[in-house]
């Protein structure tokens, strides 16, 4: 569950092998840190960890080429991919081929589901060519509370196994927003 104090500024402070220290800073001024460390995994949780440190992004690489990159990386096939996100493997096909461009929505949707560290983050929205949500784009109120909720999950989806796509998609559905794709779509949304 994201709280009403949103999360809004991460500073990576320490780094070692396996092991960061983070500090996020919420709306409401307080600071937090958040100590992730690797040795402290259980057995279930270091297969399912991702370390994303040896994949190379350099100045040849296109959004499309670093998803690739990174869904190899995953292990996590086109099929899987689209399903997923519920939409069909022929268009997350022409995303990472290049044959289409690759939106705003649904490069947060993938990264959300391969789930790497919000400094990769950056550096495939920057890619791309987009600003990361953080909920301070717009003018427009509505649209930074969509962009805040987006924002939460893309920061907590590496080290909460809970900030799936399926939960950003119910949780933009019940604040009134439009999902990011149609996963986690069903009639067991409430919207009040």
């Amino acid at each position: 569950m994201i709280p009403d104090d949103s999360l809004t500024v991460s500073v990576c402070v320490s780094v070692r092998d396996k092991e960061r220290t983070e500090m996020f800073m919420k709306n409401d001024g307080t600071i937090f840190r958040d100590h992730f460390n690797y040795s402290d995994f259980n057995d279930a949780e270091k297969k399912e960890y991702i370390d994303y440190d040896d994949v190379r992004i350099d100045d040849k690489d296109t959004i499309h080429t670093a998803l690739q990159k990174y869904r190899r990386k995953a292990r996590i096939s086109e099929r899987k991919l689209a399903d997923e996100m519920g939409i069909p493997k022929s268009t997350v096909q022409r995303y990472l081929n290049g044959t289409n461009p690759v939106p705003q929505d649904i490069l947060a949707a993938i990264i959300i589901i391969l789930k790497p560290r919000p400094s990769r983050q950056r550096q495939l929205y920057a890619l791309a060519g987009y600003i990361r949500p953080d909920g301070t784009l717009t003018t427009n109120p509505r649209n930074n509370k969509r962009s805040e909720i987006i924002g939460d999950f893309l920061d907590g989806c590496h080290y909460v196994r809970s900030f799936t796509l399926a939960a950003c998609n119910r949780k933009l559905m019940i604040n009134h927003f439009e999902p990011l794709t149609n996963a986690g779509i069903d009639d067991k949304v409430v919207i009040p």
